[in-house]
């Protein structure tokens, strides 16, 4: 049976849904080449060679069990081809965060940060702080130990295989401290993107890449994520000019920007072959919420996303390849990930390669 190639070389990410998965791609992109595989790809005849690859497990929505049984298949798969492997966590600690770590840890430890410095997220005391909340990490492990460590008791820390390490950090010395150390003794790195990313780069020689945004002529934004920041983005993006339309009234309207609105719960079933046919029109595409950009993704038919980099940090950008939208541009962002004008800046950075100053779009 093919597969996509995969060895000691290689760098793994496995993420529990698209957004995540196209967002820590992209950071890795910065100096390695990366793409997006849905899972049940894995096994896709395809040519190009990644030396990092995100797989999108698709385990949010599921169950505990089922969730632990597709991430202990694959953990079997890729230990197997000897490739180093890492574990990216949602930005709110949803879905099945302790099931999908646990078969990485029969003979394994992880060692966990939750800090993305731009948007003021760091780790402290085994919680998660944001300008919004504080989140305790260890309250969502039921099984699994859960040991908060200070970054300065890393280096003399006895560290034990099936336990979860919740390190302290601030700033992106902090985590590049963390990643030698997790590199170093082999220890699987768990966080939103910067650590793994971090880790995969001191396991794939070279330096950096020169990567430049594609120029796009036209964007759709289909978001269905239904977190409250994202209200107040999409409020600001129609104070700006950019028309949103709700998915059960789009017929296939054409212009340079589109947002289309939809709650993915009740309206999952509109993102159907005609509604791929009708978006197809456009060079590229935003894509909110995690099942939101599944759904999409897996409808047009793609076989992966090709990573370009990142606008924002966990806002991947990528292409395309296969299906019905293959050479389309995408971008992906989590439902509580950015300011209130990104969606503008990401437009301004498509369209015109700036640098996502605010400015009022009338088109």
């Amino acid at each position: 049976m093919m597969m996509i190639r995969i060895g000691k070389d290689n760098f793994i990410v496995f993420s529990d849904d698209l957004t995540g998965a196209n967002g820590v791609s992209g950071m890795m992109a910065k100096f390695c080449s990366s793409a997006v595989f849905n899972h049940d790809k894995i096994f896709s005849d395809v040519d190009e060679h990644f030396q990092c690859i995100t797989l999108n497990t698709k385990t949010r929505m599921l169950d505990g069990e089922s969730a632990y049984s597709i991430l202990s298949d694959l953990n079997g798969i890729i230990t197997e081809k000897g490739a180093r492997m890492g574990k990216r966590i949602d930005s709110t600690l949803r879905g099945n965060m302790e099931k999908e770590i646990i078969p990485f840890l029969e003979r394994n430890s992880a060692i966990m940060t939750d800090t993305i410095p731009e948007y003021g997220r760091y780790t402290e005391n085994g919680n998660t702080i944001t300008q919004e909340t504080s989140l305790d990490i260890a309250e969502r492990f039921r099984e699994l130990e859960v040991i908060p460590l200070k970054i300065h008791e890393l280096r003399n820390a006895r560290i034990e295989s099936g336990k979860v390490y919740v390190v302290d950090s601030r700033t992106y010395s902090d985590l590049e401290r963390i990643a030698e150390f997790t590199y170093r003794n082999g220890y699987i790195p768990m966080d939103p993107g910067p650590l793994c990313s971090m880790v995969a780069s001191l396991h794939i020689p070279g330096g950096r890449r020169n990567l430049k945004i594609p120029a796009i002529s036209s964007i759709s934004y289909i978001i269905g994520s239904m977190e409250k920041k994202t209200f107040l983005q999409l409020e600001h993006a129609r104070s700006r000019g950019i028309r949103i339309v709700h998915i059960n009234e789009f017929s296939g309207e054409f212009s340079r920007t589109l947002i289309l609105r939809l709650n993915y719960m009740e309206h999952r079933h509109l993102i159907d072959d005609i509604f791929i046919e009708r978006i197809s029109r456009f060079d590229s595409f935003v894509l909110s919420g995690g099942e939101t950009a599944n759904t999409v993704f897996e409808k047009s038919g793609g076989i992966y996303i090709e990573s370009l980099g990142d606008l924002f940090p966990i806002v991947g950008i990528g292409k395309i390849h296969g299906g019905r939208l293959d050479g389309k541009i995408v971008v992906t962002k989590g439902g509580m990930i950015g300011s209130e004008n990104i969606y503008i800046s990401i437009l301004n950075l498509l369209l015109s390669g700036e640098d996502g100053k605010d400015r009022n779009y009338t088109w």
